[in-house]
């Protein structure tokens, strides 16, 4: 198995235990508000603390390999353009977020968590209009097939 393809699924299933989380938020939040300051509040610590964590093990392990090597290793050259997008990035997942809790909070989670998972249409539009991308006939028949797929599992049998 691929790499990325195991990282797909790791994230997924993060996701996935990630919404149950904030399905337990939307039910126990008594008012909007509430419901935003929880939802952000734990999702920002929790958050902050995953990314000194990960930084802190990085650094680690590059300054390691670094000095293996007998090289120097310095941590402080940024592309600002990246911390941009990734300002950017942060920001328009939160937005998001935050829309997912209110959603969560008046619909079951086992309707609204895969029509959320729609997002990556979404992306595919955008990286089509934006970033120029190109899509094969097989990849245009996926898309169709996921939309698909939500729709019949969101569907209700009235």
């Amino acid at each position: 198995m691929s790499n990325w393809l195991i990282f797909v699924m790791l994230a997924i299933i993060f996701w996935g235990l990630g919404s149950v989380a904030g399905k337990f938020i939307g039910t126990k939040s008594t008012s909007n508000l509430q419901l935003a300051l929880h939802g952000y509040f734990g999702e920002a610590i929790g958050t902050i603390v995953m990314a000194a964590l990960i930084v802190f093990v990085v650094l680690v392990v590059l300054t390691l390999v670094a000095s293996s090597k007998n090289q120097s290793f310095s941590f402080l050259t940024f592309d600002y353009n990246v911390i941009y997008y990734s300002l950017a990035m942060g920001a328009l997942w939160s937005i998001g977020t935050f829309f997912f809790l209110l959603a969560l909070r008046q619909q079951k989670s086992v309707v609204v968590v895969p029509f959320t998972s729609l997002y990556p249409v979404v992306h595919v539009l955008f990286a089509i209009l934006i970033l120029g991308e190109k899509l094969t006939v097989k990849e245009w028949m996926g898309l169709l097939c996921a939309v698909a797929t939500v729709y019949l599992f969101t569907s209700t049998n009235k």
